[in-house]
């Protein structure tokens, strides 16, 4: 690693190193940006304390990055006994994937990647044409795959992932080069994958390497379970950090935790899915999501924002964040479709959720027929169930919006983790019996917002629908 530049003072690791080199990432004006994107989105109208952003998160996920391969490569020396140039190449490779991994953010995080998701899709062809992954090393199952179907299917699931290699590939390559560091390494990591070009020798490292950053126990986990956990001060996760980064190893080819901090990765796993459910699912950041998700939507339909707005182009050209997104939108605050809406948001006039979170929704509605109704196959599935609701119980367009929220947790159907144990590499999930039989069914989760006055009324006519 090159010259130690200075500490960043960190509520959540206390201290982050910063060396020399990483200043040819972080200062950049894209990279600054980040500073304007808030993590969770809306969720700081819900948990004052919210406001922290892409930048401190990305600054922390390469902060764990470097110390886990650190301790990778202590509890598996013989792995690790390469040329020392190469070592090197591999620590700064993976450092600035992990700098990188987020410079492809839309504004508010994840509430705003559905307006990507188009224009990412085009890019893929120009993607494929530089990139080309490995795919007997790849860390996804299905091995057939093509680099293009792989970027197709992230293009979808992981849109800022897409847009972020596409940023690092035509605004960073320079910047990589100069430092030794080939920028299609650092995309395959960002992606969880291992560039065909890496000399066969050195492909388990860099499987590695792709694990580290991307992967079901990935340092980008690491840090926003701790992050949103501490900031949000909902005191959900209890995780010992330097007792989780010395349990990372490997296991022949696999990153896994050690046997030896299995109540770690239990509590990982636990920590995950609480996180989940009471801050990213909670009834008021799912309502505000939803809330700018449609004003957003107002202004497209309408034609108040050019229709180039939501493009990687228009993110590297003007470096748009948060505040830029919430000036258009004041801008337009007058138009009878919007008016109402950035009032709700603005004034935090919040709709009430006929059910505040999964255990509730399973409770209130007992209707078998109308929960596979409420499973919306899309966006606009639960829009023309909003507009029937509406229509049957004259309810005003703009008091009841109807959204649907989705996690994926640590299950057989799901996510795995793996600890090894006497050498030996065991589900934590399936073959050690520690999954929760609960949690498959709070994967998907509707939600209807109303006025209070008629939630009674709403719920009546759900138990009714046929």
């Amino acid at each position: 690693m090159t010259k130690l530049w200075n500490y960043i003072k960190d509520p959540v690791h206390h201290y982050i190193k910063i060396y020399d080199e990483d200043l040819t990432i972080i200062d950049t004006p894209l990279f600054q940006r980040l500073r304007n994107i808030h993590h969770l989105g809306t969720a700081y109208l819900t948990y004052p304390g919210a406001t922290h952003s892409r930048f401190e998160h990305s600054l922390g996920v390469a902060e764990l990055g470097s110390s886990v391969l650190g301790h990778i490569i202590t509890n598996s020396e013989d792995m690790w006994k390469i040329d020392p140039a190469k070592l090197e190449n591999m620590k700064k490779t993976l450092r600035c994937a992990c700098l990188l991994h987020d410079i492809g953010h839309s504004p508010f995080s994840h509430t705003c990647e559905p307006f990507f998701q188009n224009n990412c899709l085009e890019i893929v062809d120009e993607l494929a044409s530089h990139l080309d992954f490995c795919q007997h090393h790849s860390l996804r199952p299905a091995m057939d795959l093509t680099t293009k179907n792989i970027l197709q299917q992230k293009a979808i699931s992981s849109t800022h992932e897409v847009m972020g290699c596409y940023i690092v590939l035509t605004q960073y390559h320079t910047k990589l080069s100069a430092l030794g560091v080939n920028p299609s390494e650092v995309c395959a990591l960002i992606l969880g994958q291992v560039d065909k070009n890496i000399d066969p020798k050195y492909l388990v490292n860099y499987k590695i390497l792709a694990s580290i950053l991307n992967s079901p126990i990935d340092v980008d986990k690491f840090d926003y379970l701790l992050r949103d956990n501490y900031m949000t001060g909902a005191d959900l996760v209890s995780l010992d950090r330097e007792r989780l980064l010395s349990a990372y190893t490997i296991n022949t080819s696999d990153l896994v935790l050690s046997g030896k901090a299995v109540s770690i990765a239990i509590n990982l796993v636990v920590a995950r899915q609480q996180v989940a459910m009471w801050v990213y699912q909670h009834h008021k950041v799912v309502f505000t999501t939803a809330l700018l998700q449609r004003i957003v939507k107002k202004l497209i339909d309408n034609k108040l924002i050019d229709k180039d707005y939501f493009t990687v182009n228009n993110i590297i050209s003007n470096a748009i964040d948060d505040y830029d997104l919430i000036s258009v939108i004041r801008a337009n605050s007058k138009h009878n479709e919007i008016k109402e809406l950035y009032k709700l948001f603005r004034e935090r006039k919040l709709l009430k959720a006929c059910w505040k979170h999964a255990i509730e929704y399973d409770r209130k509605i007992t209707n078998t027929v109308l929960k596979k109704t409420l499973n919306f196959e899309s966006a606009k599935h639960a829009e023309e169930f909003e507009r029937k609701i509406c229509k049957d119980l004259k309810i005003d367009a703009n008091k009841i919006l109807i959204t649907h929220t989705k996690i994926v947790p640590f299950s057989p159907l799901g996510l795995d983790l793996t600890v090894e144990i006497n050498g030996v590499p065991y589900s934590i999930v399936s073959d050690l019996g520690l999954h929760f039989k609960d949690i498959d069914k709070y994967r998907e989760v509707p939600y209807i917002f109303v006025e209070d006055s008629k939630k009674a009324t709403v719920i009546d006519y759900l138990q009714k629908c046929k």
